[in-house]
């Protein structure tokens, strides 16, 4: 048995043959509510699908495109957490770049955009860094820029993540400070840097390491001198007492004449016997051989003459050494005469890997 129509079909028909401009208009009219209903769906999934500044490919299609180079702050971005942080460090302050990576969409104030055609978008998160002179101040004192090509972009205050918009076929984006005479950068395109400081680049790396040693070393002079029972003798004998080194790089006005150096500063003195008081080395009678066997004369970093600070140049990432104490020196005595000192040879080993 057949079925009957339904009757709106059976009228829509019986329109159409009776009155075709009105069955005309009535068609026109379906598609058009066909069309909205379609993109209102259409609106809806993509709305649901991508807002965040981490969304995948299917989350962006009808996004508005951000502007190639730009660099936008992000605070719901959440670029993934670097295992180990890169630093810059200078004498005041100090910027660390946390996190990093690619993302497809970044949420803006206004809205949500993506990347634009052929080009990518990379999230990162800054923060505090090691600095010489603690307490260190906030890296936004730096004055810290994003450099794309050379066009240079600030951060803010205040604000730590951000999101730029790479162009298409760049690989130069860094992050930029120039502090205390010395550019630094990190690209966020690959593992490169700039001239950064060495020493500065580690967290941690100026902490005092411990030497704690203290001996006698024994000295003879060409010439009697008065001892410390008032008679003359050429034989002396020197308590030597070592507390720790430290790295510097900004100590007082100086700085190592290169950026993969340091100053490796020694608090030693000693006390001849029968001496009240300590005395400073001559620079002379020190020096600090490296573990590949070069060998670094001290020098007395301090510009004040009446203060001695005994130091070393050395590579940043030298691991160990020894200070090595002794040789043969021309002196002169507090009364004008002059004569020969043969110090006591004496190696301490010190771990710079700490």
């Amino acid at each position: 048995m057949a079925k009957e129509p339904n009757r709106l079909v059976a009228w829509f028909r019986t329109t159409l043959d009776e009155q075709p401009v009105l069955g005309q208009a009535l068609i026109a009219a379906a598609v058009l509510v066909a069309t909205v209903l379609l993109g209102a769906v259409i609106g809806t999934a993509v709305a649901g699908g991508g807002s965040s500044s981490a969304g995948g490919p299917s989350g962006v299609v009808g996004l508005r495109p951000a502007v190639i180079g730009e660099l936008i702050p992000a605070p719901q971005a959440e670029p993934a957490t670097l295992e180990k942080p890169r630093g810059m460090g200078s004498k005041s302050a100090g910027i660390a770049l946390l996190a990093l990576s690619k993302v497809d969409s970044v949420v803006t104030e206004q809205e949500t955009r993506r990347a634009p055609e052929g080009s990518r978008m990379m999230a990162f998160r800054v923060g505090d860094w090691d600095c010489e002179i603690t307490p260190c101040a906030s890296w936004a004192s730096l004055s810290p820029v994003i450099s794309i090509d050379g066009q240079e972009s600030s951060l803010e205050e205040g604000k730590s993540t951000y999101v730029v918009v790479v162009p298409p076929g760049t690989n130069d984006v860094s992050l930029q400070i120039d502090a205390d005479g010395f550019p630094q950068s990190l690209s966020l395109l690959s593992d490169d840097t700039g001239q950064n400081i060495t020493v500065l680049a580690e967290p941690s790396r100026l902490d005092p390491i411990p030497v704690s040693q203290r001996f006698r070393l024994g000295e003879r002079t060409s010439t009697p001198l008065t001892g410390p029972d008032g008679m003359p003798t050429d034989a002396f004998f020197r308590t030597v007492s070592i507390g720790n080194v430290q790295r510097h790089f900004f100590l007082g006005p100086l700085t190592p004449g290169s950026p993969d150096n340091v100053f490796l500063v020694v608090a030693v003195a000693y006390t001849y016997d029968g001496q009240a008081g300590s005395s400073a080395f001559d620079p002379s009678e020190l020096r600090f051989v490296l573990s590949g066997g070069r060998s670094v004369p001290a020098r007395d970093l301090d510009p004040d003459p009446a203060v001695v600070t005994l130091g070393f140049e050395v590579p940043a990432g030298a691991k160990s050494g020894s200070l090595v104490f002794g040789g043969e020196f021309a002196k002169q005595s507090t009364t004008g005469v002059g004569y020969t000192s043969t110090l006591e040879t004496r190696r301490v080993k010190v771990d710079l890997d700490r």
